[in-house]
């Protein structure tokens, strides 16, 4: 596991040395620390020149674009820490969502590929569908079984493919 902090901008320099302070701390005790803050700031607090810090609204799209990069390299264990939240529009927002669910959901995606050819231990929870310990009922994919394994039972399969979230496994 790792922790990614992403911190405030220029113009808050108190913030961001509580931010690299408490990174510290948590590396002294073990935990892996990434620190980052975004080059145009989403927080519109980056220093601009007269005139280019009148048309501000226009370069929220660059700092949207700028935090989206630094999002790409996150793994499916990292712990994200936004410094402060961020204030735009709600329609804003929702596309950042979007853009992160789908960055969220390549990482997955690979994450699922990496399990191709391991061998699971298995709950079938009704003919055909099944789960290990890393899948969360409800909330994760499934693992893809064939019907005739007894629902209820243990299984130990071997996952030969990934759609997305869900895995396909066939029985050792």
């Amino acid at each position: 596991m790792r922790a990614v902090f992403f911190l405030q901008g220029e113009r808050v320099p108190a913030a961001r040395v509580r931010g690299f302070a408490i990174a510290r701390a948590l590396e002294a005790r073990g935990l892996a620390c990434s620190v980052r803050a975004a080059r145009p700031s989403v927080y519109g607090d980056t220093r601009l020149p007269w005139p280019l810090d009148r048309p501000r609204p226009l370069y929220v799209p660059i700092a949207a674009l700028a935090r989206l990069s630094q999002l790409r390299d996150l793994r499916a264990d990292d712990v994200v820490i936004f410094q402060r939240p961020m204030t735009e529009l709600p329609t804003l927002a929702l596309e950042r969502l979007a853009e992160c669910s789908e960055v969220q959901d390549s990482i997955t995606s690979a994450s699922r590929d990496a399990t191709v050819g391991q061998t699971r231990t298995v709950l079938v929870d009704s003919p055909g569908n099944a789960r290990s310990v890393h899948e969360a009922p409800e909330i994760d994919g499934i693992i893809a079984v064939p019907a005739e394994l007894e629902v209820g039972g243990f299984h130990e399969v071997v996952v030969t493919g990934s759609f997305g979230t869900d895995l396909l496994a066939m029985p050792r």
